[in-house]
């Protein structure tokens, strides 16, 4: 008999919970525990993000703007930022798309860190200049 093929998230320690279905989604998975609790206090205590609606958002709160408006900007900023990372966790869950992701995910770490390197390089030439 010939062996399975390979799985580069199971070599890695990633299980599929459901795997008659072809995805890691479950509704039993929606209870607030482990990964997803993960994920939101990672989320809620990364400063870049903090700092990325801060920025979004100041210049729409100005004091012309009725505070009712200020809450329905937030508002709609939070659902945007929950429908977006959502509907990302639903199709990353999926076992298709975590097996490309785990082979293109060498490549794209080296464009990445080629692309970081490249832009702070640029900022220190522009600062010296």
């Amino acid at each position: 008999a010939t062996a399975p093929p390979s799985d580069p998230l199971l070599e890695i320690g990633i299980r599929y919970p459901d795997s008659d279905s072809g995805s890691r989604f479950r509704v039993a998975d929606l209870v607030p525990r482990g990964d997803f609790t993960r994920g939101l206090v990672t989320n809620l205590a990364n400063p870049k993000a903090l700092v990325f609606f801060g920025a979004v958002l100041t210049p729409f709160l100005r004091e012309e703007v009725s505070p009712a408006w200020s809450v329905a900007l937030v508002a709609g900023m939070i659902a945007v930022a929950l429908a977006w990372f959502g509907g990302l966790a639903l199709v990353a869950s999926h076992r298709v798309v975590n097996e490309r992701v785990g082979r293109l995910l060498p490549w794209v770490d080296v464009v990445a860190s080629t692309l970081f390197v490249v832009v702070g390089v640029a900022f220190v030439v522009t600062a010296l200049a």
